[in-house]
């Protein structure tokens, strides 16, 4: 609307432009549409801001720092598949790999009552496996402390001393919660805990998720001790 000849020459550029550009997004879109219509939907789904409790913020750095793996995904899924059983553990213990095994991504514990939907679900989970393969469960109900004050009397296990490094597989390693401060519970899987199959807080089901280097790590900086205990 300027009187000067330049600056109008400017401005029609400007237009011109501007509806170059429409007309090539709405070109792309009618593409996009051609070829298949949910590609022009943008569905954004943003997360509640809801409180979210101290339960969850530990799990979700649960999850994130037991990440690393002994093995590569591809090794461990040929391990998972190969069935094989150690024969240098005792019968007990070979059973309650074999079902701590096949426990993996297959039990979901969400669903297990007074466990905050799954995420306090490692005793349970433990008892679960220890119960269907030698069809009684270590004790101590939902509680790491409870149970491993159960497995101090029970006579089918025994306290291996050494830590971590002396596990095998079928052995079941806990840090029982004390204090303000949550413990775990889970199953060896192979020599030194170089793999623990445990209930996953963040994603509510028994997992491989933990090595013996992440376990030490994370829960030796809460206070909490590791203590293996073998099936007889």
């Amino acid at each position: 609307t300027v009187d000067a000849v330049a600056s109008k020459d400017s401005g029609k550029k400007r237009v011109q432009a501007a509806l170059g550009g429409l007309l090539l997004a709405f070109s792309a879109i009618l593409i996009l549409n051609t070829v298949n219509p949910a590609l022009t939907k943008l569905n954004i789904v943003f997360p509640s801001l809801s409180k979210v409790s101290s339960i969850e913020i530990e799990a979700d750095i649960e999850n994130s720092v037991n990440q690393y793996l002994g093995l590569t995904d591809a090794q461990y899924a040929e391990f998972l598949a190969s069935g094989k059983i150690p024969t240098d553990v005792s019968p007990a213990a070979q059973k309650i790999l074999a079902e701590a095994l096949g426990s993996v991504g297959t039990l979901k514990t969400g669903t297990i009552d007074n466990t905050n939907g799954g995420r306090l679900a490692c005793a349970a989970a433990v008892n679960k496996i220890v119960s269907q393969a030698t069809g009684q469960p270590v004790g101590g109900g939902l509680s790491t402390a409870a149970m491993y004050t159960a497995l101090q009397s029970n006579s089918k296990f025994v306290l291996v001393p050494g830590g971590t490094q002396n596990a095998l597989p079928g052995d079941i390693i806990i840090s029982p919660s004390s204090g303000s401060a949550t413990g775990l519970v889970g199953i060896v899987a192979t020599n030194g805990a170089g793999q623990i199959i445990s209930n996953s807080s963040s994603q509510r089901q028994v997992l491989q998720n933990h090595t013996s280097n992440s376990w030490n790590n994370y829960y030796g900086k809460k206070g909490l001790p590791v203590y293996i205990y073998r099936p007889k």
